[in-house]
């Protein structure tokens, strides 16, 4: 493995809207060895193998890209996966929440946006409107 470090993406997930943007960066983690990628981990193309010293890299690997997920994910998100011990579970069960939902939760999101002045400015609200909006506007199109 390259790094034991817990790579940041460039999305925390945080639900449908952002699950295809959020996949797109998690793709793109850390390499493993030569042959593998944490993305055949979560696929299931790199399986826990019998021989010890493969079985170490293997759960290095799960480890990692299981704190890779948590780690960038938002709390709400976190709490569906936070007991899995295995990346590709974990992984599999957001897919199962998120995948294909996203034109739906587009439209929920944007539907109810209220504005609370208690936790943000009227500018910070309209630019939050304007992401999302945006967001939606180009799932439609």
């Amino acid at each position: 493995m390259t790094s034991n470090k817990v790579p940041s993406l460039n999305v925390r997930l945080s639900g449908a809207a952002n699950y295809p943007e959020w996949v797109t960066s998690l793709i793109r983690i850390t390499d493993i060895d030569d042959r593998h990628d944490a993305w055949d981990l979560i696929t299931g193309d790199f399986k826990k193998p019998a021989q010890a010293a493969e079985g170490k890299i293997w759960q290095k690997a799960n480890d990692l890209t299981l704190l890779t997920i948590l780690k960038n994910c938002e709390d709400n998100v976190r709490s569906r996966i936070g007991t899995f011990e295995l990346a590709k579970k974990a992984f599999d069960e957001l897919k199962k929440a998120y995948e294909g939902k996203t034109f739906y939760a587009l439209l929920d999101s944007r539907t109810n946006i209220s504005f609370d002045d208690r936790k943000t400015t009227i500018d910070e609200h309209i630019t939050h409107y304007e992401a999302t909006w945006n967001r939606f506007v180009g799932v439609i199109s």
